[in-house]
């Protein structure tokens, strides 16, 4: 994670400076709901014992949403983009999604051109728009909210 915040900085919703000096106690345990959680994962992908690519999901708890999750986290390294694997990811992320969830949806920033048309590729639709939501460099930048229906 603090790999992709170093290297794709304008990517995510947080800055790398919220994230560098947490202990590795801060780390484990936020880690720890995606990893012990019996619905919540963090799906890894590798080079050899490397960790290339990375996507996650959260889901809902609340009774008014139990039927949505969200998808974070989304990274692949930069010298492994352009092989499918961020599409990989996603596609088994969606592949092993819980039976009861009826939509995903997933925040992304406007800039990133290449994760929306990832996106809009595996059937996800822009539903809204968060104008000005991050400042980014002393520029402020939309977040698109992006949502994917599995079952009418």
């Amino acid at each position: 994670m603090l790999d992709a915040l170093n290297e794709s900085p304008t990517a995510f919703s947080v800055d790398l400076n919220e994230y560098k000096f947490n202990s590795d106690d801060w780390w484990n345990s936020y880690l720890a709901g995606y990893f012990y959680s019996l619905r919540d994962r963090l799906i890894l992908a590798f080079d050899d014992k490397r960790i290339v690519g990375m996507v996650g999901v959260i889901y809902e708890y609340k009774l008014r949403r139990k039927h949505v999750a969200n998808i974070v986290w989304m990274y692949v390294d930069g010298n492994f983009r352009g092989n499918g694997i961020a599409k990989k990811l996603i596609n088994e992320l969606l592949s092993d999604i819980d039976p009861t969830i009826k939509k995903i949806s997933l925040m992304v920033n406007a800039t990133q051109e290449y994760a929306i048309k990832l996106y809009k590729s595996l059937g996800f639709e822009i539903v809204g728009t968060m104008k000005d939501d991050l400042l980014i460099n002393n520029e402020y930048v939309d977040t698109l909210i992006m949502e994917k229906y599995l079952k009418d």
